[in-house]
């Protein structure tokens, strides 16, 4: 693969070349000389010009674009002629040009290169953002309107959402518009897909390293009022090798700087974990990280009129998966009720399981997948647009957990009680539902005025349940339940948000307030009683304790989150000024309310509120044959109750909490260039940013899983992003892009506190600055015929590894790959 790709290189440089002799000035030269001859021809020219207009007509066709942006995916819609929140904060509008440059097939990959955002690998495998610092369960991510969200634990895994066949994907960051309501708390994302225009159809295939392979299909159509578009892909991975730069030794000296188990007189050949020597040992492909995803998606709509539209939009992902992640957990014990500390526990380091003191999480999913369903509808009477859809969202996640990558040691226990020893491992099911209905009214006051309105009702549902892997492997939860599926928890709330926001324009000056009052209703809690269910009774399916109310109209809880947004053409169509701010309040998550047992519990776990404020200029010029673009951002978000998850391991359970706040402020710069023509041969495309964070916890609370320092884990304080894009006559295209971060901490023990009575302290943490990596990738295509393209595609072409040097991602990775329009 590695000499394919020198090889494209040489092959590239021929094509450019040969664009380059066919613009030779010999050649100008020759084409003038035949002016003449095309001049005798001008009386036969007039006589055929109406075959000549005929042909004029079918090339402006052939011109138009065959597809569009699926207007009906959007929320906030733009209109140059009036203000909107996203032209006040930050908003980056991803294309499928860029998308397609960069061989992104699902948001991780795009989120990567978008200021402001750090993507990353969860315990569970997955793939999640930081926005400025913040978790992406403060951001409201949407496919096409409809939102996507794991309604239990606000933990979705972005990498299942596939962005090969999407229109544009807009990130919006620092304040969001009120018509999200508490959805986004500090921005949103909306993967917008496409409508055809024409009949379309385009084929993709990727084969990389390690067996890396990628399917993708779309077509679509209109057909007199009536259109459809639809897509398939298929991926498959048998995993990656990690850069060769983490090699064994690097891997025991980073073990040895974050889990001090010398601090305890331990030495590294007394930790007889199976984690450890997975982590040390593992050679050429890292184990355990093998998957096949398929994807179908489509829509089909119907225009009574230019101003009414139905449809239904669809889309179902499957995925089979194993992941393999580690983490240090090496730390002592704070008992906050009785001022004790404790050593960590003896058998930390030499057994394996959730509570030792480093995991390996080697999880099995045989099945996970994701359907949303979402009839719409749009229309206009006058200066009023009324925009609607339905949604049903179905997610289901089939899990075993194992501590080890032999299967052998379960992570988790079960609900029904056992006494063996391994404990009983299982399948956990969980499944999740919403279903609501989202309007959005808009009306035009005047030519500079424009209200939009909205009122969006959902319910979310979680439902988990268990079954016995087999007879041998679950022998306790067979007994009680056989192969059939037991519940164990049954969660169900509604949310209401009623928006209004008005945008005005005046002159150079561009106004959006808007308010939202949004409200979450409890609705029913429902557990396994586990004592009684070890004895196999019938009756072990019980209410559990509600959440009190504690609202002001409706609901569980509820709040008002007013927004505001201004931006001013200080030189019109050059220079602007913008600022934002709002005021937004997330609702604790169903698991937080699931696991509330008394009133006690209860009056812990509050709203969080969060006050973000975002301002900056940007500088453009639009020449001719040159656009260039200069913006910089300063933010700041300070969250209020913020709410964490924390593990009580006396009780061996998750639960939550509310700390005092925190606080993330910082800068963003970004500069685009682009050149139509660089120079005669050559077209340009120059991206360049770069973030600073600088995030602080505002916690004095006393437990070791959420204090230990005031520094945010894993969050870069410097981040550079580049893009950079130069295309030949020829339709030879050389790519570079990537990003930069540094700073990035992850706290360990810097010393033992003496075991017994006495005062918590973050003295004995320590922040470890991590390794700074630089993540440079290289695409080389060739277009053919226009319609045709190849390309030799190498991902961290510095083979260097992630910030974590626990989860350190793929090494150095070569692709080929190819695809046709038609």
């Amino acid at each position: 693969m590695r000499k394919l790709f020198i090889l494209a290189c040489v092959c590239a440089l021929l094509f450019s070349f040969s664009a380059v002799q066919a613009q030779d000035p010999a050649v100008k030269d020759e084409k003038a000389e035949k002016k003449e001859d095309v001049k005798k021809d001008d009386k036969k020219a007039v006589e055929e010009k109406p075959v000549v207009k005929a042909q004029e007509k079918a090339a402006d066709t052939a011109d138009k674009p065959k597809v569009r942006t699926f207007q009906g995916g959007e929320i906030v819609v733009k209109e140059k002629a009036i203000a909107n929140i996203e032209k006040a904060s930050t908003t980056t509008e991803v294309t499928d040009v860029d998308i397609r440059a960069r061989s992104e097939k699902t948001l991780d990959q795009t989120l990567e290169m978008v200021p402001g955002i750090k993507v990353e690998t969860s315990h569970k495998g997955g793939k999640r953002f930081y926005m400025r610092g913040f978790d992406l369960d403060k951001v409201a991510i949407l496919v096409d309107g409809v939102l996507v969200n794991d309604v239990y634990e606000a933990n979705v895994d972005i990498s299942q959402i596939p962005v090969m066949n999407a229109s544009k994907v807009i990130v919006n960051r620092g304040v969001s518009s009120a018509l999200y309501g508490t959805n986004g708390a500090i921005g949103s994302i909306n993967v917008v897909t496409k409508k055809p225009e024409a009949f379309f159809a385009e084929t993709n295939l990727e084969y990389g390293d390690y067996n890396n392979v990628t399917i993708n299909a779309a077509h679509g159509m209109p057909i007199g009022d009536f259109y459809y578009w639809i897509t398939a892909t298929a991926s498959h991975s048998d995993g990656y090798s990690i850069s060769s730069k983490l090699d064994k030794d690097e891997r025991t000296k980073w073990f040895n700087r974050l889990v001090r188990y010398d601090l305890y007189g331990n030495t590294l050949a007394g930790i007889t974990l199976q984690s450890l020597d997975n982590y040390l040992n593992d050679t050429g492909k890292w184990n355990h990280t093998d998957y096949t995803k398929y994807n179908l998606a489509g829509k089909m709509g119907y225009s009574f009129s230019e101003k009414t539209e139905v449809g239904l939009s669809s889309a179902y992902t499957r995925t089979e998966a194993h992941a393999s992640t580690f983490q240090a957990n090496y730390f002592p014990k704070y008992t906050d009720a009785t001022d004790t500390w404790a050593n960590p526990s003896g058998t930390s380091l030499t057994t394996d399981g959730k509570s030792a003191g480093f995991t390996n999480r080697a999880f099995y999913w045989p099945l996970k997948y994701d359907l949303s369903v979402a009839p719409y509808a749009k229309t206009e009477f006058g200066d009023l647009t009324l925009r609607a859809n339905a949604f049903y969202v179905r997610q289901r996640t089939n899990l075993i957990g194992w501590a080890d990558q032999d299967h052998s040691i379960a992570m988790f226990p079960a609900a029904v009680v056992t006494d063996n020893n391994p404990k009983d491992n299982y399948t956990s099911i969980w499944t999740e539902q919403s279903v609501g209905m989202n309007i959005y009214p808009s009306y035009k006051l005047a030519k500079w005025n424009k209200l939009n309105f909205a009122a969006l009702f959902r319910r979310d549902s979680h439902t988990a349940e268990e079954q016995a892997l087999s007879s041998t492997q679950s022998p306790d939860i067979y007994a009680a339940h056989g192969n059939d599926t037991y519940k164990t928890t049954y969660v169900v709330a509604d949310y209401l948000t009623l928006a209004i926001e008005d945008e005005i324009k005046l002159g150079n000056a561009q106004l959006t307030a808007g308010i939202s009052y949004d409200a979450q209703n409890f609705v029913e809690n429902k557990y396994l009683n586990t004592t009684v269910a070890t004895g196999g009774s019938d009756h072990a399916w019980v209410d559990k304790y509600m959440a009190k109310d504690d609202s002001m109209i409706w609901g569980t809880r509820d709040s008002i989150n007013p927004v505001l947004g201004f931006v001013y053409s200080i030189l019109p169509e050059t220079l602007k000024a913008r600022a934002a701010f709002s005021s937004k309040t997330k609702f604790p998550p169903l698991s937080a309310y699931a696991r509330l047992a008394t009133e006690t519990d209860d009056l812990r776990i509050k709203p969080e509120r969060s006050y973000n404020g975002n301002a900056g200029l940007e500088y453009s010029i639009d020449l001719k044959k040159t656009e260039l673009t200069v913006s910089a951002d300063y933010f700041y978000s300070r969250f209020v109750d913020k709410i964490e998850r924390i593990y009580i391991e006396t009780a061996g359970i998750t639960t939550y909490t509310n700390i005092d706040g925190a606080i993330s402020q910082g800068v963003e710069l970004l500069l685009t260039h682009k050149a139509e023509k660089l120079t005669s041969h050559f077209s340009s495309s120059i991206s360049i940013g770069y973030t600073y964070t600088h995030a602080e916890r505002l916690d004095n609370t006393e437990d070791v899983s959420i204090n230990k320092g005031k520094k945010f884990e894993f969050t870069p304080i410097h981040v550079f992003l580049f893009d950079i894009r130069l295309t030949s006559i020829a339709g030879t295209s050389f790519n570079i892009f990537g990003q930069y971060t540094r700073n990035q901490v992850m706290y360990a023990l810097k010393e033992a506190p003496v075991a017994g009575v006495g005062p918590y302290s973050t003295k004995y943490f320590q922040a470890v600055e991590l390794h700074n990596p630089l993540m440079v990738n290289v695409k080389i295509s060739q277009k053919i015929l226009e319609k045709y393209e190849v390309y030799i595609l190498c991902r961290n072409v510095l083979d260097d590894y992630n910030a974590d040097p626990f989860n350190p991602g793929p090494g150095r990775m070569f692709y080929i790959g190819g695809g046709a329009k038609f």
